[in-house]
């Protein structure tokens, strides 16, 4: 067989330009001639409107032409240019021989083709140019003269127009020797490029001109010339797109003129010696052209193919880079291909093998590789050798297809011969014949000694397979096309699973199978693990200690997963499933419950491979059972048409903290219908709160289970922002069963726990309350662990044992804790009980407003035998008024009395608009005040948002309990009744119900009850619920659910001093300017000191004065507020920093009289008085102005022994018996008194 030959040593394919040399010039300028060759850089401007081309080299051959010789004619439309060579000596011999010689040239010749042409007249460095000197004509002139553009003797031989005779240029070219002999070889050379440009461009418009004047075959047999002047010019582009256009052509032509053509393969009579250039005769095909002959149309697509080869191994040639070399050959292997695969070669498998094989070794693709082997050698790294590999890929790539190719074309051939391997592919998709089986084909006669030698028997066609496509994976290898390499090894190894190659074919399939499964490939990805499957068996039954059935196990899954529908519910050809029964299936099921139970260790496998499921999002009690136990659904979808039997199925939930709940049922049985099948996961251990689902759990026995983990996004924790009640738009749809979060509430009819903030409060103590709901059956053996996710909570009493609960029983538990805040802390409790021996568990948590609503302050006014004090009753939260039902203070060493009045009852404390009552307190006789003494003050009240919660909360439940939906009760209270606003200044005022944020709230419900509502029909009275909110009027309701009392320890103030001032004088009505005597009394006691032996403490509610005017004896003031047990502590330790101090015995006080505008005073103004004594003197008071004038002002101060004051104490207050009276002054009506 002869390979492609190279087109570079084919002087065919060579620009001819032929010369005539009578005369013997040629040999003298011959090397001069062959040192500028190839020419380079010839410019060529084929239309006016196209830029100029440039053909960087251009080989040629000069080949000597004798006129009347036809031996060159056959070849003749490769030469563009003719030369003849002259040389004269005298007249004569110009006239007798060379003009003769020239004619002849131009007859013969010239005229016969269309081409360009020269006379090159030489002159040896040593001859004359003329015949003598007296002669002024040269011998050039001469030529110049008979066969110039105006020659006469041009005329005589060349009628071709005026036109075509000035447009060839100069005609006559003078090649003298001499010292500058260089540049008369390059003029020359010059010329001769002009003369070849010159030819190229008329013959291109001659070509064109006769493909748009002709039609069909000779406008296809013009083009095809067109083609072969581009590719003489080497413009092998241009040239390929003609080629490309000369195949769309002949297919048409081939299509409309189908009776020109004839459809034959024909074949020497040997392919021993095979060559496609020998296959097709270009010129036979040309003359059957131009005669309008029927032609051979395999031939005429071969020629065109042939062309299209040459142009594009020149192009690889010519490249820059091995890159773009590879990218033509590659392309040549395409189109190599493509034109093995016309239906004309379906009958010559052996001529498409021989034509393969010469394409594979054409000489392109070796020197590229052996390039890249020398560049990789000469680095002496593999790695680097594997790294100029790369530019190659495209090469190595087809040429693997190419290689593919050729393995299919000689399995078809082996199959003529008799030869069939089972698990071969190559046929797969094949044309049958419907009486195939009657058919029994002869042996066909191979004619080619390589492939004879393939095919003589079984065992060499096998051993050929196993070669060629190890040789194809090496190039895939180069290309990193590993799928690709699966492939082909899956043939391997089915080959050797046949030849009983058990532990070869296991090696292959190893991982193999994976591929077509992940890329859907069902059906061949289930057939490779059957055969897997039998190499484990087979392997298994020879006592292979390394195969156990934990392999045989996994094996037998991977199949069952390849019988699942995974895109659609249709059974389509790709289906695994289409050929299996249902009594394979369940042997399968068999095979693998037989492996499974002799496992050592539990295994686990996707769950998703093997069925469709959904965990339905929804968690509801059990209505069948009294008991406290709740479930969820999980819809599965068997595929497999056979009962499938397992011994549990579990779901684990798991929330924000990574708590767990895990639902189960045991012994579930699958139906083998395909429909949807819902089983009930049971649970006597819930946690209420929002969960995802986390894991799915179908366990087919102890030893396997199906298992689907959910994603780290849809496990990592419940997505709780439809919670946030600041989104009002939300983007999902009202029901989202794409959502895996969970929310279980609690239900009226089972166990029920909660936390709430106390209702009964000791100022000073911090406590929640614990409410216990037990549902139908009598508990026994309550345990209760607390605890709280609020960092610095303490709890004091973390446990809790009741022996029993009765049935519907509430019991209140009270959980005190200590918190060096009072804010929204989180209770927790973990309930443990039995009913009977089973075992439930109870999980809650809440976030307890721990604050007080309501404010205390206080102020107290000491009199000598009693005090008074005035309590305030006010909001913390002006938005939140409160209404005050009842207040008592209580003490029992204190006589306490209060107006008794009844409006004091059921009063509204708004933001500015406190509560005040008074009380007028004393001691009991006996009794000597302590510093320990305290009030008890109690106080009743209600907050205006829980009587308006509580209201609705029973409006909400009526109707829940009217549309037998009472089921909701927690999902809608905890959840959407938290979120409602209220008018509650018009609920104060009017006893109607306004719900300010309805809109908001509605959206908020649709939210809620679309995802956590799992009926539509109950999801619509839901909403109609929400509907009616807007306004309710209400009625007097009990409000002892909502109702609060606070109870505070107030302690008695403590006095050290009290100093009783008192102004006596005649009540009469004075002058102004008359002197009025008045007696100033003065005494100070110390009733309201502490008499006891303990330290004395100031008390938080006592009065705190800096001085002791009369101002401040009206009242003296202190205040508690009681907005929460921690200011309240607060500020107790704040006024214990300044204790008060045992009031000496001999304590003495400096009494001053202030100045004051209205008076005059005489007498003594300051005097100095003790604490044993009580002091009194005379003063005279002269009033200055008319009027009712108050009496003036006095300030008391301690001294110390020296008589300097001391700083005012802050124990001492001032009881100033008649301050608030005034003296009447008149004015002298005797006297007349003008002002100018």
């Amino acid at each position: 067989m002869s390979a492609v030959p190279d087109p570079a040593h084919n002087q065919l394919d060579l620009v001819r330009i032929g010369y005539y040399d009578p005369f013997g010039v040629y040999p003298h300028i011959q090397n001069d001639i062959s040192k500028r060759l190839p020419l380079t850089n010839l410019h060529i401007r084929l239309k006016p409107n196209q830029s100029v081309k440039t053909i960087t080299k251009l080989d040629v051959d000069f080949v000597e032409e004798v006129p009347k010789k036809s031996d060159y004619i056959t070849h003749d439309i490769k030469t563009y240019v003719r030369l003849i060579f002259v040389r004269v000596d005298s007249l004569d011999k110009y006239r007798g021989q060379v003009r003769p010689l020239i004619r002849e040239w131009l007859k013969n010749l010239v005229l016969k083709t269309n081409c360009s042409w020269m006379i090159v007249l030489y002159i040896p460095q040593d001859a004359k140019d003329r015949s003598s000197s007296i002669m002024k004509t040269s011998f050039f002139d001469k030529l110049q003269h008979d066969f110039g553009p105006e020659g006469k003797e041009l005329k005589t031989i060349l009628p071709m127009g005026e036109d075509s005779i000035k447009n060839d240029g100069e005609r006559v070219f003078k090649l003298k020797q001499s010292s500058d002999e260089e540049d008369i070889i390059t003029s020359f050379m010059m010329q001769l490029k002009a003369l070849l440009s010159n030819s190229f461009v008329g013959r291109y418009h001659t070509f064109n001109e006769l493909i748009h004047q002709r039609k069909n075959v000779e406008q296809f047999a013009a083009k095809l010339e067109l083609y072969n002047l581009l590719k003489d010019m080497k413009l092998l582009q241009d040239a390929l797109l003609v080629n490309e256009e000369l195949a769309d052509d002949l297919d048409n032509l081939a299509a409309h003129n189908a009776d020109s053509f004839n459809h034959e393969l024909q074949l020497s009579s040997s392919l021993t010696d095979f060559n496609f250039d020998d296959f097709v005769n270009e010129e036979q095909l040309k003359q059957q052209l131009v005669n309008s002959e029927k032609i051979n149309l395999v031939q005429l697509k071969s020629l065109i193919f042939i062309n299209e080869s040459f142009i594009l191994q020149e192009l690889a040639r010519g490249a820059v880079s091995n890159s773009i070399a590879s990218k033509h050959v590659s392309k040549l292997y395409q189109r190599l291909m493509l034109f093995l695969n016309d239906s004309h070669f379906n009958d010559n498998n052996e001529f498409v093998y021989l034509l393969i094989e010469s394409f594979l070794d054409i000489p392109i693709v070796q020197q590229l590789i052996d390039s890249v082997s020398k560049s990789g050698d000469d680095d002496g790294d593999v790695t680097v050798a594997s790294t100029n590999e790369v530019p190659l890929i495209d090469i190595l790539e087809m040429r693997a297809q190419l290689k593919l190719f050729k393995r299919t074309v000689v399995g078809k051939i082996a199959k003529l011969q008799n030869i069939v391997i089972d698990g071969l592919r190559g046929d797969a998709f094949e044309e049958v014949a419907l009486d195939e089986e009657d058919q029994k084909q002869a042996k066909v006669i191979i004619q080619s000694p390589e492939l004879s030698e393939i095919v003589k028997d079984e065992k060499s066609f096998v051993d050929y397979y196993f070669g060629l496509t190890e040789d194809i994976i090496a190039d895939l290898v180069k290309c990193t096309r590993v799928k690709s390499i699966d492939i082909l090894s899956l043939d391997l190894a089915i080959l050797n699973y046949n030849q009983g190659n058990y532990q070869e074919c296991l090696d292959t399939l190893q991982n193999s199978y994976d591929y077509f499964l992940i890329n859907s490939w069902d059906f061949l990805g289930g057939i490779l693990l059957e055969i897997y499957l039998g190499c484990v068996e087979q392997l298994r039954g020879q006592n292979n200690a390394a195969i156990g059935d934990e392999e045989v196990l996994k094996t037998c899954l991977n199949l069952l997963a390849c019988l699942v529908k995974k895109h659609g519910d249709s059974v389509g050809i790709n289906s695994y499933k289409l050929v299996h029964n249902k009594r394979h299936v369940a042997q399968l099921f068999d095979k693998i419950d037989g492996c499974s139970g002799s496992l050592s260790e539990s295994l686990e496998f996707p769950l998703n491979n093997f069925f469709k499921f959904k965990v339905k999002p929804y968690v509801n009690e059990d209505d069948s059972t009294d008991n406290d136990v709740y479930y969820v659904e999980v819809d599965i979808y068997n595929s497999f048409n056979v009962p499938v039997r397992c011994s549990s199925m579990q779901v684990l939930l798991v929330d924000d903290a990574g708590a767990e709940l895990k639902f189960k049922s045991n012994n579930i049985e699958l139906s083998d219908v395909c429909d949807k099948q819902t089983f009930k996961l049971y649970t006597c251990d819930v946690k209420f709160g929002l969960f995802s689902v986390n894991r799915l759990v179908l366990s087919l026995n102890e030893k396997l289970s199906l298992c689907q983990n959910y994603s780290k996004e849809e496990s990592g924790g419940p997505d709780s922002s439809i919670f946030n009640d600041t989104v009002v738009e939300h983007k999902s749809k009202p029901k989202s069963f794409s959502s895996s979060d969970i929310l279980i509430c609690q239900s009226v009819d089972k166990f029920q726990a909660q936390f709430l903030a106390s209702k009964v409060v000791e100022l000073g103590s911090t406590e929640v309350t614990l409410v216990l709901k037990n549902g139908s059956n009598k508990v026994s053996d309550v345990k209760i662990e607390l605890f709280s996710r609020t960092d610095g909570v303490r709890l004091s009493k973390p446990q809790i044992t009741i022996e029993k609960l009765d049935a519907r029983e509430i019991q209140t538990l009270q959980v005190p804790y200590t918190f060096f805040d009072t804010k929204l802390i989180n209770m927790q409790a973990h309930i443990t009980y039995f009913v009977g021996e089973v075992k439930y568990t109870a999980q809650v948590s809440y976030d307890v407003d721990a604050r007080l609503s309501v404010s205390v302050s206080v102020q107290d006014v000491f009199k000598t035998n009693f005090f008074y004090s005035k309590f305030q009753v006010g909001t913390v939260d002006a938005k939140l008024p409160i209404r005050l039902l009842s207040q008592k203070l209580t003490s029992a060493d204190y006589d306490i009395k209060s107006p008794n009045r009844s409006d004091l009852q059921d009063l509204v404390a708004f933001g500015e608009q406190p509560i005040t009552f008074f009380y007028k307190i004393n001691p009991k006789e006996g009794h000597s005040i302590d510093c320990e003494d305290k009030l008890d003050l109690s106080l009743c009240y209600t907050n205006l948002q829980e009587e308006c919660e509580h209201l609705l909360d029973k409006y909400v439940w009526q109707l829940l309990q009217k549309h037998e939906l009472i089921r909701y009760w927690y999902l809608i209270k905890e959840t959407i009744l938290s979120k409602v606003h209220f008018d509650l200044n018009r609920y104060a005022v009017q006893d109607v119900l306004k719900v300010v944020n309805l809109e908001h709230l509605q959206l908020f419900a649709d939210r809620i009850i679309g995802r956590y509502v799992e009926h539509s029909q109950d999801q619509v009275q839901l909403h109609q619920i929400f509907a009616r909110l807007e306004e309710i009027t209400t009625e007097k309701s009990d409000l002892s659910q909502v109702e609060h009392q606070l109870r505070i320890k107030v302690a008695v103030p403590i006095l050290n001093y009290l100093h009783v001032v008192e102004y006596k004088y005649e009540k009469r009505t004075y002058v102004v300017g008359e002197p009025i005597p008045v007696t100033l009394h003065i005494q100070t006691v110390t009733n309201w000191s502490d008499h006891s032996n303990n330290p004395p403490v100031l008390a938080v509610s006592s009065p705190s004065r800096g001085t002791n005017d009369l101002a401040n004896a009206n009242a003296a003031a202190a205040t508690a507020t009681a907005a929460s047990p921690a200011e309240h502590d607060a500020s107790a330790r704040n006024d214990e920093v300044l204790p008060p101090t045992p009031p000496p015995i001999n304590q003495k006080f400096l009494a001053i009289v202030q100045p004051d505008e209205n008076w005059l005073v005489s007498g003594v103004k300051k005097q100095t008085i003790d604490l044993k004594n009580p002091f009194q003197t005379e003063v005279r008071m002269i009033p200055l102005h008319v009027g009712k004038l108050y009496l003036p002002k006095l300030t008391i101060s301690p001294i110390d022994e020296t008589g300097a004051m001391m700083t005012p104490a802050a124990n001492s207050d001032i009881e100033f018996v008649n301050g608030c009276e005034t003296i009447m002054s008149v004015p002298d009506v005797r006297h007349i008194q003008f002002s100018f």
